[in-house]
């Protein structure tokens, strides 16, 4: 069986970066910070990328190479669909 890649860029205080992280379960996931990406701490241009799709909010959620939006995560029609994939208050950085 083969183990999906999860990285989450979170930063503190934020509910809605708690709520996915939850929803995906402690040990599941990777987490990063996320002003590492702005403070050029950490280049990762991908997540970059999607953080400006994103309106700048929290967090980026990936998958195997694949962004998930958190709305898509936490929405009751498509929560169990993304979590099979990947086993609010938006947040701004």
């Amino acid at each position: 069986m083969l183990t999906k890649k999860t990285e989450i860029w979170t930063k503190p205080g934020c509910t809605t970066c708690e709520k996915v992280k939850e929803v995906i379960g402690a040990g599941n996931y990777e987490e990063h910070p996320a002003e590492a990406l702005l403070d050029g701490l950490e280049m990762n241009l991908d997540a970059m990328v999607q953080l400006a799709q994103q309106n700048m909010e929290l967090p980026i959620i990936m998958c195997d190479g694949q962004f998930i939006s958190p709305e898509d995560l936490l929405s009751p029609l498509h929560h169990s669909v993304e979590l099979e994939l990947c086993h609010g208050n938006a947040c701004k950085l």
